[in-house]
This record gives C-alpha cells, sequence and structure tokens, in this order.
C-alpha cells in the first residue's frame, strides 16, 4: 500500500481545482484559494503548478500589506528582471487592486507601491478591476499636486489592458483644477487593446463621447449610475463602436426616478426607451445596442440601515466584475 501519492496524480489533482475561468480575482478566504495553498506544502513537485495558479486567479490585493508582500515575491522580481518561471507562464494577467487602508489616497508610499507594480507587470496585465477612493483628494487639495500626479503617472504605463473596471468612480486621474475648464485625456482611451470599459457615475457629455470614439475595439461598456443619460444617451450611442453593447446599471430605486416629463415618480428606462424612437434594447443599424441591468442588494428590502444605492450599485458591480458575469449582461 502506497504511503503518499506520487507527484503525478498531485499534480492532476491541482489541474482539476476549479479556479473559474471568468473569474478576475479570488480573495484569500476562499476555498480555491485556500485549497491552493494547501497544495504550495504537499512537495515541491507539484507547488509550482499551484502557484501558477495562484498567481493567475488570487491576485486580490485589498490592502498595503498584501501589496507590499507581493512586491516582494520571488515570483514578482523574477517577473520584474524578465525571468519568468516558465515559458508557459500566464500570471499577473488579472488582478484586483483596493490597497488604500481607508477612504483617502493621500498615502504616498502606496502610490509608489502601485508604480511599482505597474511598471513591472505592464506587458502582462489584461484585467484590472481598482477599488480607489480617487476622488478623495483633488488637484487643489494640498496633496494634490504630489499624490494625483505620482497616481496618473502609474496608470500610463498599462499598455496591455482589455479589461477594466472602476468600482467607485469614473477613473478620475486629473491633475488639473475642475475650475479652470481644461479636460485632461482619460488614460483608459489611450489603452488600444481594450476591450470592455465599466466606470461608475461618468457624466455622458460631449468629452466623454468623443474619447469612447477613440476606443475603436471597445465590445462592452458598462456605466454605473452615470449622469446625462437622458441628454447623451442618443449620442452616446451613434458614436460608439458598432459592435458594442452598452449597459446602463443603477438600482432599483433610482431608476424610478422623476423624469423630465412629468414631475411625477415614473420608470425613468420605459421614457428612454421611448426616447429612443420605440426602440426599447435595440437600435438604428450603425449604433451600439443597449440594455439595462438592475443592482441588487442581497440584504432583506427596507431593513434598518440597509444600503444605499450608491453602495447597493458599487457593491453589485464589483462583485459582478470579479466573477466574470458583469460581461454577460445579465
Amino acid at each position: 500500500m502506497l504511503k503518499r501519492l506520487p507527484p503525478e496524480i498531485w499534480d492532476i489533482i491541482v489541474g482539476f481545482i476549479d479556479t473559474q475561468e471568468d473569474c478576475v480575482a479570488l480573495p484569500s478566504s476562499h476555498i480555491v484559494t485556500e485549497a491552493l495553498l494547501s497544495c504550495l506544502t504537499v512537495c515541491k513537485t507539484i507547488g509550482f503548478s499551484a502557484q501558477e495558479k495562484l498567481y493567475e486567479k488570487c491576485l486580490y490585493i485589498d490592502s498595503a500589506w498584501r501589496l507590499k508582500d507581493l512586491l516582494k515575491s520571488s515570483v514578482f522580481r523574477a517577473i520584474g528582471s524578465f525571468d519568468p518561471p516558465s515559458t508557459t507562464w500566464t500570471g499577473f494577467s488579472a488582478l484586483y487592486l483596493a490597497p488604500f487602508s481607508g477612504d483617502t489616497i493621500d498615502e504616498l508610499e502606496v502610490i509608489v507601491d502601485i508604480q511599482i507594480l505597474f511598471s513591472t507587470l505592464h506587458k502582462t496585465l489584461k484585467r484590472l478591476v481598482i477599488n480607489m477612493p480617487l476622488r478623495s483628494v483633488y488637484p487643489n487639495d494640498d496633496a494634490g499636486p504630489v499624490v494625483r500626479p505620482a497616481l496618473r503617472q502609474a496608470f500610463q504605463h498599462l499598455i496591455a489592458i482589455e479589461e477594466f473596471v472602476s468600482v467607485r468612480d469614473e477613473l478620475y486621474l486629473s491633475t488639473i483644477c475642475p475650475s479652470d475648464f481644461i479636460e485632461e485625456p482619460n488614460l483608459w482611451c489611450q489603452w488600444t487593446n481594450l476591450r470592455r470599459l465599466a466606470l461608475y457615475n461618468v457624466d455622458i457629455d460631449g468629452f466623454f463621447i468623443t474619447e469612447i470614439q477613440r476606443a475603436t475595439k471597445l465590445e462592452a461598456l458598462v456605466l454605473t449610475r452615470a449622469d446625462g443619460i437622458y441628454e447623451g444617451i442618443e449620442k452616446l450611442l451613434r458614436n460608439a463602436p458598432q459592435s458594442a453593447k452598452v449597459y446602463l446599471v443603477n438600482s432599483k430605486e433610482e431608476f424610478l426616478q422623476t423624469t423630465p416629463f412629468d414631475e411625477a415618480p415614473t420608470i425613468y428606462t420605459d421614457v428612454l426607451r421611448a426616447k429612443l424612437s420605440g426602440r426599447g434594447e435595440k437600435t438604428a443599424a450603425g449604433s451600439a445596442s443597449l440594455k439595462f441591468l438592475f443592482a441588487e442588494d442581497y440584504q432583506t428590502e427596507h431593513e434598518p440601515n440597509s444600503p444605499s444605492p450608491i453602495d447597493i450599485c458599487q457593491n453589485w458591480i464589483e462583485g459582478k466584475a470579479l466573477d466574470g458575469s458583469l460581461w454577460r449582461g445579465q
């Protein structure tokens, strides 16, 4: 009777651990992450297979210390020295990043670490979900001239991004004061491989629509709690890439609100459909398609201390982005 399984069998077992192909990153508490971490202790033979899966599907960085530990890891340093662990290495292609400790980006050490992270992974990182309070410090605040240019510079390193989600804002990385009435180019429109984009509370104005036109490979655009929907949606659909799918996300509570036509509560989605010449969710030939998605709260409705529409939408978007189901438009 064998006292231990041969390494080849263990390697097969690791191969069958389901890392959920569509997901971006699994947290440390997830059963898959825990299983892969356990495999690291079995033997060196299967350690590499488990390690590769961890760096491929479990880069869930939700604190400054996790980010610091990642930068110190031998695998990360090997990537930085252009010496990947193997020619088939697929790690560091997907990442969840929420490293700030509170509701401010005024943490220069964290920003420096983000710069190191992005400058090292600029060729491999293709899928990125961020949860950062980018609007906590404005360009005209005391810390603005220091932290904001540094963060913008960090994101400029990313050249391979194909899928990007900003949970809290529209990737607000402006270094110019809003009162200056000067628009800085959005960094996402400079990512030439961008196929999927999800932004929060973006203003659908002429500048945004012009920038969307530059995203020629865009296949899906998710706009959560966007401003200027009623005024800008038709022009957005006409100017977005023809094959793109546009999703408008909000809570049911906020989709039921006063419309420009009536002071009484009206289903906003119905009015938008009527505005689109009665076409509903279908649009004219040569235009992007439109669909409404309702963010759901998993708590009991109307219970005390229930989350706000902001929390509902941000939590919903983050969860859907991380498991990959956001892009299925369900």
